[in-house]
């Protein structure tokens, strides 16, 4: 217990530093892991302070952050991405879900997890740690924008795995992660017939997509600002990489968050097709929409604007979840759509 206590003390004075949450709030946060921690005591719990508990033993998963022993088939989760979400749910595991980020959640998902026995784990990059802690989970799940968290979240659960998804070879490891999150849940089967679905699509797109004529951009916008991605970005190691679009830049400066440009770059450059992201329509945010934005006669001397083969994608997919399941799948079905306005 006590041991639980000092690294709860630590996790409250790491939250100050770099979640910058006010000290009542961090107390907050102590004061239910202390709690946490005095329950196993009193019920024989783990002094992680979780109260749920695995039901398979242990098994060695390949995460973000190396080698990582993990619970097997783990009853309790805290789900802190979308996209882990996401793949959760097509494996069949929306029952282990026990905390997650509400607010973002796409509108085919919110249904499922509306109930007030699911923990809202609050915003993406600053969850309410209280409320996760509350939840007890045997296994907490992070990546992408909660990658970074790691460190603040092993005080909660000692089981915190990091799936992230590398961009710059994403179809491996998209691969790769998802046949892990099958392991930790033995749904081995199930993720490799997602894995061979997925595949097909993939392989036949990229077939067609290397034959086009001309190049592929990638403009995201967002509060009247145009950027635009390259090869090894976060979208451009999907559109790029693993489907064979040619791309309208090499290389730009962000791979997260793209490189701003002109709507005098987009007509020089003269895409052929385009896939636009909307950013303000993924988070909620109210102004002027992608499309809105790009109805310009500047734009308009661009082939792909000119010729009408600009697909405007699911922004939630591409923006919030690309590494999930379904929202890969949703990203395939855009660069089908790619396909076709080329013709």
């Amino acid at each position: 217990m006590t041991d639980f206590r000092t690294r709860a003390t630590a996790f409250s004075r790491r939250s100050v530093l770099r979640t910058g949450l006010a000290g009542a709030a961090a107390a907050a946060v102590t004061a239910t892991l202390a709690a946490c921690g005095s329950s196993s005591a009193d019920s024989g719990k783990s002094d992680s302070g979780k109260s749920g508990s695995a039901s398979g033993g242990t098994v060695e998963v390949t995460t973000a952050r190396g080698k990582a022993t993990a619970p097997k088939n783990p009853g309790k989760v805290a789900v802190l991405d979308i996209s882990l979400v996401d793949t959760m749910v097509e494996l069949g595991l929306t029952d282990s879900i026990v905390a997650l980020p509400k607010k973002n959640l796409p509108e085919r998902l919110k249904s499922q997890f509306s109930s007030d026995k699911i923990v809202d784990t609050g915003a993406l990059k600053e969850p309410d740690f209280d409320s996760i802690a509350q939840a007890g989970p045997d296994l907490i799940m992070i990546a992408g924008r909660t990658a970074g968290l790691y460190d603040q979240l092993t005080p909660i659960s000692k089981n915190v795995l990091d799936f992230t998804v590398d961009p710059k070879d994403f179809l491996k490891s998209f691969t790769a992660t998802t046949e892990q999150i099958g392991a930790v849940f033995g749904k081995e089967k199930e993720a490799k017939k997602k894995i061979e679905e997925i595949d097909a699509r993939v392989e036949d797109i990229k077939k067609k997509a290397e034959k086009l004529d001309g190049t592929t951009a990638i403009l995201m916008v967002s509060g009247g600002k145009v950027s635009t991605y390259a090869p090894g970005s976060r979208f451009g190691g999907i559109i790029y990489d693993a489907l064979g679009f040619k791309p309208m830049v090499e290389s730009t400066k962000d791979a997260a968050h793209g490189d701003t440009i002109s709507f005098e770059f987009i007509a020089e450059k003269n895409p052929a097709r385009a896939f636009v992201v909307d950013r303000d329509a993924a988070i909620g945010d109210e102004g002027k929409g992608a499309k809105a934005v790009l109805d310009n006669d500047v734009v308009k001397r661009a082939d792909a604007f000119k010729n009408d083969a600009v697909v405007y994608v699911d922004a939630h997919a591409w923006y919030i979840s690309s590494t999930g399941i379904a929202s890969f799948n949703s990203i395939l079905d855009d660069a089908e759509k790619g396909l076709a306005a080329a013709k």
